[in-house]
């Protein structure tokens, strides 16, 4: 269970254990699985253990949604804890917190394996101006869940409280999510992801790959949307990705971005 009292998620059970300055032996886990709190199903079955050492230093968060429409778009950003920075333990869902105009809103959803984090903002949160707004946003580690006493003396030695700035327009918009900027892209195929809204309904979203449309997705409500591109006769070196988000009222807004197809 989380037992350090200065996090959003005390009390509740995140599925780690740690220890500060442990003795050099050998030590042996013991896993209950228990079950679900809001199902009550059994959570017995296969189970991955991974440990970590020195885990000092907290998760890195980059905002992805930078540009959105007014209202309560969805809002993406990409939260990794490096080994190679001294981190390992991973980042804990229930951290996820942004915070904005005096509201939290807890993450709704987090992919461990590509560090994507949304956010979707309920009817209950504050609608978000047409204007820069500034937020932060808080990602702990498991590590922080079990700090009962701190070594370098911060409260909260593992938590990021990132500073964002997020710039609403009375329009569309649309963010690039996958693949990354200059990143190779797989061989044969390549998911495409962005996230695309508009102050009106989404009409479509059209993806193309150096001028060609790969890909044409009706608008929805869950404001992601994605198509695959068959790059297996694609030539080696840089292309260009484009997404188009189209709305009822005819206003557009295209989005680019340069990959590198590598043999």
């Amino acid at each position: 269970m989380n037992v350090n009292n200065y996090t959003f998620g005390y009390g509740a059970e995140v599925g780690a254990a740690a220890m500060v300055f442990p003795r050099t032996k050998r030590y042996w886990i013991a896993v209950d699985a228990g079950r679900d709190t809001f199902t009550n199903e059994r959570l017995a079955g296969r189970y991955l253990l991974h440990s970590w050492v020195n885990d000092v230093y907290p998760p890195v968060v980059r905002l992805i949604t930078k540009r959105v429409s007014e209202g309560r778009p969805l809002i993406v950003a990409r939260v990794v804890d490096f080994p190679a920075r001294g981190g390992a333990s991973g980042v804990d869902p229930a951290s996820l917190v942004i915070a904005y105009q005096r509201a939290l809103v807890g993450a709704s959803a987090y992919d461990p394996s590509s560090g994507i984090v949304l956010f979707g903002l309920p009817a209950e949160a504050p609608a978000i101006p047409a204007r820069k707004l500034s937020a932060t946003i808080t990602a702990a580690d498991f590590q922080e869940a079990k700090n009962l006493s701190t070594p370098r003396g911060a409260i909260l030695p593992n938590t990021t409280f990132r500073q964002v700035s997020i710039r609403a327009v009375p329009g569309p918009a649309a963010t690039w999510v996958t693949p990354e900027t200059n990143a190779c892209v797989a061989r044969r195929r390549q998911e495409l992801v962005v996230v695309a809204s508009s102050t009106a309904r989404v009409r479509n979203v059209a993806f193309l790959a150096d001028g060609k449309r790969v890909a044409t997705r009706r608008g929805t409500t869950a404001e992601l949307y994605s198509a695959v591109w068959q790059t297996g006769r694609a030539t080696s070196g840089k292309h260009r990705l484009s997404a188009i988000v189209r709305d009822v009222r005819g206003r557009t807004y295209r989005t680019n971005r340069v990959v590198r197809v590598c043999r």
